[in-house]
């Protein structure tokens, strides 16, 4: 009989323990998976965040430029016109005065760079905002019709100029 409580309480013994083996390897194993599923979604979570952070970087170097494409282009239809001006007060003829070709190509370059730079903003009212003052721009530069065209062009393009200002600096200030 004893060999056979003994047996008994041994088998029990070696199946509790297996139990509890096999038991703590389901737990283990689950835990391990448990740990991978966390440590994989923090994974993604760090890539998404990263990936984000890059998205904000190119968005705000694409305003960065295009901010400082805007001033040179700004600044060199403003140094054309009052050249016109100038030209179409002294000799009183109104129209287009003839420019020199890389007085031409200046314009053609900073304007181009400009509107490159605005194809890539997200912002759609910027964008909206810069295309008016571009065409504002080209329309005035071909021809000054009279002087009071002339200013009214002057108005204007200070008018567009500070809407397009205004909406870059809202789009770019949570950006920095």
């Amino acid at each position: 009989m004893r060999n056979m409580i003994s047996r008994e309480v041994i088998d029990a013994t070696a199946l509790a323990t297996g139990a509890f083996t096999l038991g703590g390897a389901a737990v283990g194993v689950a835990g391990v998976t448990a740990n991978q599923v966390v440590h994989s979604r923090q994974e993604r979570a760090a890539r998404s965040e990263a990936r984000q952070e890059q998205r904000d970087d190119r968005r705000r170097q694409v305003l960065i430029d295009f901010e400082e494409a805007l001033t040179v282009y700004v600044r060199t239809v403003w140094r054309i016109h009052y050249a016109d001006f100038v030209a179409a007060t002294a000799s009183g003829v109104w129209g287009r005065p003839p420019r020199t070709p890389e007085v031409d190509l200046e314009l053609s370059e900073c304007s181009r760079r400009a509107r490159q730079l605005s194809e890539w903003i997200v912002d759609d009212a910027l964008r909206e905002r810069f295309g008016e003052l571009d065409r504002n721009a080209s329309a005035g530069l071909r021809r000054l019709a009279s002087e009071a065209a002339a200013l009214r062009f002057e108005v204007r393009m200070s008018t567009l100029f500070r809407a397009t200002d205004d909406r870059l600096g809202q789009v770019l200030r949570p950006l920095l």
